[in-house]
């Protein structure tokens, strides 16, 4: 795991836009560092952007959630894409490591680059990995969009666009040096759908079994590749079920507890707070 400077522990961010249209004129990127008692709660949940967002984690844990509810482990050199249009959640274990860099561009650049295949919009969490030479590069770009004059604008977007194409190079040299990653896939979605559903549950040996791996094998692989044992996502996963239930205000936190099979809210609220930082009322609350 690379040492992120403490330095770079802030938020601090830069919006410019190229044109008059506020998505399609958009260059904005910075350094987020999401910690408690902030204001408004950490995650994500449920958002959907009219523009291309993207980022990397540079610290901390959580999970993502993509357009099609499947659940992927984020940990540091996890990239999220936030496709336009698409409806997503990105849940964050709330000890105050979290720490992003962000880079959103207008919808007309994505789709181009899609077309280009310098961007793949088919999977929203990649695994490029971090190295002192990106972040540097990253933090380069930060400083340059706070300087530049309107004029050079056009050349700071050429330049996130290598970046985003450097990204892309670096997840595709991971998938073909990782052996590991179909099967951690494989057991990602799984995981993802049952822990994720109602009343749901399965156990590691179970998915284990599913993916044809052995029980220690599939632990370490799994932990090397996504940053947390597969007991702790199975943990998140339904944790993050339990939060955009309650985010859509539809439901008391006894229904949730219910829903999820919980043998009471007692036992629910005990864990939700374990793993969220805050009690599941209070967390309603703040949505």
């Amino acid at each position: 795991m690379m040492s992120i400077p403490q330095r770079l522990f802030r938020s601090d961010t830069v919006h410019r836009n190229i044109t008059n249209d506020p998505f399609n004129g958009l260059l904005t990127c910075g350094f987020l560092h999401k910690k408690p008692g902030a204001g408004r709660y950490m995650s994500d949940i449920n958002l959907c952007f009219d523009y291309y967002g993207c980022l990397l984690v540079l610290s901390g844990n959580g999970t993502h959630v993509d357009s099609e509810g499947t659940s992927w482990p984020v940990s540091q050199g996890s990239f999220i894409q936030r496709i336009p249009g698409r409806i997503h959640s990105t849940h964050i274990q709330p000890d105050g490591l979290w720490l992003e860099f962000y880079i959103c561009i207008g919808r007309d650049l994505f789709e181009t680059l899609v077309r280009l295949r310098i961007l793949d919009a088919r999977k929203e969490v990649l695994t490029p990995g971090v190295t002192p030479a990106l972040l540097s590069r990253m933090e380069a770009l930060l400083e340059s969009c706070r300087r530049a004059g309107d004029t050079e604008l056009p050349v700071l977007l050429a330049e996130a666009q290598h970046i985003l194409f450097t990204v892309m190079r670096m997840h595709r040299e991971s998938q073909d040096m990782d052996p590991s990653a179909d099967w951690v896939d494989r057991a990602c979605r799984l995981m993802g759908e049952i822990a994720g559903g109602t009343g749901g549950h399965i156990s590691v040996e179970e998915v284990a079994r599913f993916v044809g791996v052995g029980l220690e094998r599939f632990r370490k692989g799994f932990r090397a590749r996504t940053g947390m044992p597969p007991a702790e996502y199975l943990r998140m996963r339904r944790m993050n079920a339990a939060q955009s239930m309650l985010a859509d205000g539809h439901r008391c936190v006894s229904e949730v507890a219910l829903a999820l099979g919980f043998p009471d809210a007692f036992t629910f609220s005990r864990q939700f707070r374990k793993v969220v930082g805050i009690p599941p009322s209070q967390f309603q609350k703040l949505y």
